[in-house]
Order: structure tokens, then C-alpha cells, then sequence
């Protein structure tokens, strides 16, 4: 701390109950540092470190979720709290710069973040792999390495952490097949429509045309004679209601008539 920034940590507050090894003691009158520890159970002596670590958790246990890792990961999802908080502006600073630029005097590189939880797919480049196999190893983005520019990935199915630069994402907002969301269904009316809806009827006896022209049109239930009768016999009759016999000529209805006489 002393050769980055030129100041000396004065004290060293702690929870009652750790770190009360002499090593640790004797360790920072070295550096000159005070040792003091709050009262038990009184978290509040410690307010604004509680605070802090109550804000990482809570982010990293947001990223814990999304990702659905196991819960062992804990720590890696803290670390990543940690990273991304100190390159995240603040208005507690001056002009709201980030704490690494604070301390470092020089603006974070953002070009190296990734969205948490994404594919990651990592080049393998530990053993001979032939051509014929998979060139790589599909995991989940965790976290970043602290001392290096190497990503950590996790695999789900051989639960193992891989930490390697040669890394290939896909984001969700380029996602080749993207989830399309659901469209909600109009809502409806609570009031019913005054206008009762139109019902089409169906007669048993309605007349349907032939396909082939030369074929007679059908006669339902008997009501209408064959379409090449009419068509030949002139004397048959036009009413709405065909006869199935066509009727007499009229010479034999007038015969008939003077017979009677």
C-alpha cells in the first residue's frame, strides 16, 4: 500500500474472534499498524465494511442464480462482485470517476468484460487433439482471473473450472436463435356483445349441382323431376315445386274435358 499510494494503514479493525493469533499481531507492528477488534455480536462497529460486503453479496448472489451454478461457486461470484464494482462509477468519488481509477490514476480498459453467465466456448491446447474431435469445450463465464487476462469458465457436466484467454462468447444480444417472447392474448371484454352472433343453417334438402355436366341433377325427397325432362318436354311445369310425372298434353286434358259433356 505504502510503495502504490505513499500512506500507511494506521488501523487494522476486525470482528472479535479472528485473526487474534500473536503471528498476526507481531505481523502488522512491523508495518506499523494498530490491531483492534469490535465488541461481540455489535456488527455496527464495522458499519461501513458491513455495508460493502452486503452490496457484493447481494450481487453475487444475482449472478449466482442466473447462472445456476453450484453453490461451492460462491466465492468465484464474489470475486467477480469485487471486480466489477470497483471498475463501476461512483458518486461518492470526485466527478464520479471508478475506484481503479482512484487509485490506479488511469481509466478502466471495459473492452475485456463479457455478460456474465454466457456460452463460452474454450479452445483446447492442453493435449494433441485430431482434427476429427471437438475443438473446444463448451462452459459458462464466471469470473476473470486477477493476475492475468484469462477468463474462468465453468463446465457443468465435468464440474470443472477452466482458466484460459483462447475463449469464444456468445452474449444474448447475439445469440443466433434468440427466445422469441411470448405474445400475450388480447383482453377481453367483461361486457357480452350485444349482437348475437350469425348462424348458418343447413337445409337436409338443399341442392347440390353435379360435377360433370351431363349428369341429372339430383332430386331430394322426390320434389323435382329429372333435368332432361324439362328440357325435352315443354308441357312440363315451372313452378317453385316440380311434379316427379309430367302432366298430360293439352289436347287430352280438352278430350277429356268433352267426354264429360
Amino acid at each position: 500500500m505504502k510503495e502504490k499510494t505513499g500512506f500507511e494503514v494506521g488501523v487494522y479493525r476486525m470482528d472479535c474472534g479472528e485473526l487474534k493469533s500473536n503471528k498476526m499481531k507481531e505481523w502488522l507492528e512491523l508495518k506499523g499498524t494498530k490491531q483492534e477488534f469490535t465488541a461481540p455480536y455489535t456488527s455496527a462497529h464495522c458499519g461501513r465494511v458491513e455495508r460493502r460486503h452486503r452490496t457484493l453479496m447481494g450481487k453475487a448472489n444475482a449472478m449466482h442464480i442466473y447462472t445456476d451454478c453450484p453453490d461451492n461457486l460462491w466465492d468465484k461470484f464474489y470475486l467477480m462482485a469485487s471486480y466489477l464494482d470497483e471498475q463501476t462509477p461512483t458518486a461518492s468519488l470526485k466527478d464520479g470517476i471508478t475506484p481503479y481509477e482512484a487509485y490506479y490514476n488511469r481509466r478502466p480498459d471495459y473492452g475485456r468484460l463479457r455478460e456474465i453467465g454466457c456460452r463460452a466456448f474454450v479452445l483446447i491446447l492442453s493435449r494433441h487433439n485430431p482434427k476429427i474431435y471437438d475443438r473446444s469445450i463448451e462452459c459458462i463465464l464466471i469470473g476473470y482471473d486477477s493476475n492475468s487476462k484469462m477468463y474462468r469458465c465453468y463446465n457443468k457436466t465435468m464440474k470443472q473450472i477452466y482458466s484460459s484467454y483462447h475463449v469464444r462468447f456468445i452474449e444474448s444480444h447475439n445469440n443466433p436463435n434468440p427466445s422469441t417472447p411470448s405474445i400475450p392474448n388480447p383482453p377481453t371484454s367483461s361486457t357480452p356483445d350485444s349482437t348475437p352472433p350469425t348462424l348458418i343453417h343447413f337445409d337436409e334438402e338443399e341442392e347440390f349441382l353435379p360435377k360433370n355436366l351431363e349428369d341429372p341433377i339430383p332430386t331430394p325427397l322426390g320434389k323435382i323431376c329429372d333435368a332432361r325432362n324439362h328440357i325435352t318436354n315443354p308441357h312440363l311445369h315451372t313452378s317453385s315445386t316440380w311434379c316427379a310425372h309430367p302432366e298430360p298434353p293439352l289436347e287430352q286434358q280438352y278430350d277429356g274435358a268433352c267426354s264429360h259433356k
